[in-house]
């Protein structure tokens, strides 16, 4: 008896050593694939930024780092008035980089410019921890192995967070996975104060991405829209409240302390209206829910809000949506002619098929079973809603399939989990025939190959060649991705530095603003923040006669 508990416990042992190595391993082989893939272009073109808005953000982290605040004026940009850059642009980017260059510096000695084109090939593949996480937490190792795989040597993930595209991305991304694994994680937990505790971490990692990238709309409006469907159902209960209604709060918090946002009045703009609705709508559900059990919870819920919407659009309190993010919720709006949105290459529509390419096979197949099946479990109804919501935004506008990435790769690990099944499946049948033909004097060995027949052939084309090939043409990609100034405009800082005063304004189109004041230390009338639409109005009036 003591024998056999000592070999149980033994092989128990075992198993957990190995599934702690498989999950190291697997991290890291994803890890580090993901930052070769992305230091690839280094090798073609050396160290350099990308020629557009990451040398903007060099500059305002070179500042924070010289005199230990973000700037509150830049004097070389559009004149005659200048701009906050502390109001304007997002000020977590630049602490958090900053942070991570003090870190750095303290190990191995390295300079900001490099830093700052080598930490998008370091900081966004971290995204594989919590999505890893995610997928082992609702359907296993191997799931998790293949989404990670996927989805970090995707072009979808890979176009805008390489080697010199330092720009909000590579931080925000990671951290809004985290936000994503830790509000399924509490939708999951049993315990209550671990819901809550959870949250809270969501919540944290959600306010973080708020201030660094304006791309934490998806889940800042997703988690609420959530809970509204739920109520709608009446499927929700506290846990959900807590779990999903929890995170904006914190974003609602920061919105106050953070300049960025609070000179954006996030706190009271079109989309917040939908959250601060909800909010209320959920804590009179939740009451009416366990208190009045004989009211329909749903009544007083839609009643609350319903109030809270009348206020916000009645008083005029609400700010009303940006035209870009107008764009993305609705690309077939008709703006009004001459808006500079229409002129941003990153406001164009996008591309799905084009950034997610062959990585669309597992991705669509396993959206799919999940749709059919996700009325089984609540958090597939999020994930399944989620990504939709994440591709359809991707579809909108050219510069978010990276942000899609993470959450309609999770279609990866959900046909990978049913093919795992499959596969234990046709290996329990395979011992059975086994054990049958070997009792008849008979050989196994065909049929038992035919078993897996099947199972092999769906690992080959829904999983392996899809994400090879996938990963094949990021690489491809990757290569050629350039970085820094051409020649010619080279020459013309040397000749703008050589042949103008400082002070000296230049008058170009917005797209070269950035690369005049930081190649040529020159003002200028626009640059690529567009943040005056009259302005750039009438540069072009003055270039097209």
């Amino acid at each position: 008896m003591w024998s056999n508990s000592s070999r149980k416990l033994g092989d128990l042992m075992e198993k957990k050593y190995f599934n702690i190595i498989f999950d190291v391993v697997s991290l890291l082989a994803s890890y580090i694939i993901g930052v070769y893939l992305r230091i690839l272009p280094i090798f073609t073109y050396g160290v350099h930024l990308t020629a557009d808005d990451p040398l903007i953000h060099y500059w305002v982290t070179k500042y924070l780092l010289e005199n230990g605040r973000l700037p509150t004026y830049n004097a070389l940009a559009w004149h005659p008035w200048g701009y906050d850059p502390e109001k304007v642009l997002p000020d977590l980017h630049y602490y958090i980089s900053a942070y991570l260059y003090k870190i750095v510096t303290t190990i191995h000695s390295i300079d900001l410019y490099t830093f700052v084109v080598l930490m998008p090939a370091f900081f966004a593949p971290l995204v594989v921890i919590p999505l890893y996480l995610l997928v082992k937490e609702l359907w296993g190792r191997w799931p998790a192995f293949f989404t990670s795989i996927g989805v970090i040597t995707s072009w979808a993930y890979m176009s805008r967070t390489t080697a010199g595209f330092f720009r909000h991305e590579q931080i925000a991304i990671p951290f809004l996975t985290a936000s994503f694994y830790l509000t399924v994680k509490s939708m999951r937990e049993r315990d209550l104060w671990k819901s809550v505790v959870l949250s809270g971490f969501s919540g944290l990692f959600l306010a973080v991405s708020a201030g660094t990238w304006a791309g934490f709309r998806l889940l800042y409006d997703a988690y609420p829209l959530m809970l509204f469907i739920f109520m709608l159902f009446r499927r929700a209960e506290l846990k959900d409240v807590i779990s999903l209604g929890l995170p904006p709060v914190y974003v609602l918090l920061a919105s106050i302390s953070i300049p960025s946002l609070s000179s954006r009045s996030v706190l009271i703009s079109m989309e917040s209206t939908f959250v601060w609705a909800v909010l209320v709508a959920s804590i009179l559900y939740t009451i009416f829910q366990k208190y009045r059990k004989e009211i329909d919870a749903r009544i007083p819920a839609a009643g609350g809000f319903l109030a809270v919407l009348l206020f916000f659009f009645l008083t005029g309190t609400y700010a009303p949506l940006a035209e870009r993010l107008l764009r993305v919720v609705f690309p077939g709006v008709k703006l009004p002619p001459g808006n500079v949105v229409e002129t941003v290459a990153e406001h164009a529509p996008g591309s799905v098929l084009g950034y997610f390419n062959y990585l669309l096979i597992p991705v669509a197949f396993g959206l799919s079973l999940m749709a059919w099946e996700m009325w089984r479990d609540k958090t597939h109804i999020f994930i399944v809603i989620n990504a939709i919501i994440s591709l359809y935004f991707a579809e909108s506008i050219t510069r978010l399939p990276p942000l899609a990435a993470p959450f309609a790769g999770l279609g990866i690990g959900y046909i990978t989990m049913k093919i795992v099944e499959l596969t234990k499946s046709r290996a329990e049948s395979a011992r059975r025939i086994s054990k049958l033909l070997s009792r008849k004097g008979k050989s196994s060995r065909r049929r038992i190959l035919s078993n897996f027949m099947l199972p092999t052939l769906l690992i080959a084309l829904l999983l392996i060649a899809p994400i090879f090939a996938s990963a094949y043409l990021s690489y491809e990609a990757s290569r050629t991705y350039p970085l820094g100034f051409e020649e010619g405009w080279e020459k013309v800082f040397s000749w703008l530095k050589n042949n103008t005063k400082n002070g000296t304004v230049v008058v170009s189109w917005w797209d070269y603003g950035y690369w005049i004041q930081l190649g040529a230390s020159r003002v200028t009338l626009a640059d690529g923040l567009t943040i005056n639409s009259s302005q750039i109005r009438e540069i072009a009036y003055a270039f097209s006669g």
